[in-house]
């Protein structure tokens, strides 16, 4: 009778520990999870802001981001091929904005179209704001 009583203790608490093992193991399976979708929302949000400053939505900081960019493009390009610079500076600054806008599309929605499309619109986009202030500036 005393040996049962201690196995039915033995097994109590056997059980008792595996229950608690296994709230563990939820536990830390849970906070895995957790971390995993902050760094892939931390993530989309870099994404986003690096395309948001590089995109034309961002005017003000053209003259920090995307002329200097296009500035050095333009300064390698124009190296490699021996003039026109006005014309890469020009690819530079369009190429800045045109990847600004893709990152902001790509960060905040998943993937479910066409890239040519995408890139496509994005040129498009870049093309009529430069006529918009070509057309002001002037």
């Amino acid at each position: 009778m005393q040996n049962r009583f201690f196995h039915n203790i033995f097994l109590l608490v056997k059980n008792a520990f595996k229950s608690h093992q296994h709230l563990n193991a939820h536990r830390i399976t849970c906070w895995r999870e957790g971390f995993h979708s902050f760094s892939r929302l931390f993530i989309r949000g870099l994404i986003f802001s690096i395309g948001y400053l590089l995109s034309p939505l961002s005017w003000w900081n053209d003259l920090f981001v995307n002329v200097p960019l296009a500035y050095f493009f333009a300064l390698l390009l124009s190296s490699l091929s021996g003039g026109f610079f006005a014309f890469w500076f020009s690819v530079g600054y369009t190429l800045s904005n045109v990847i600004g806008i893709l990152l902001m599309k790509f960060s905040v929605s998943r993937y479910s179209g066409s890239w040519i499309r995408d890139l496509f619109y994005s040129i498009a986009y870049s093309v009529i704001a430069y006529i918009i202030l070509s057309l002001f500036l002037s």
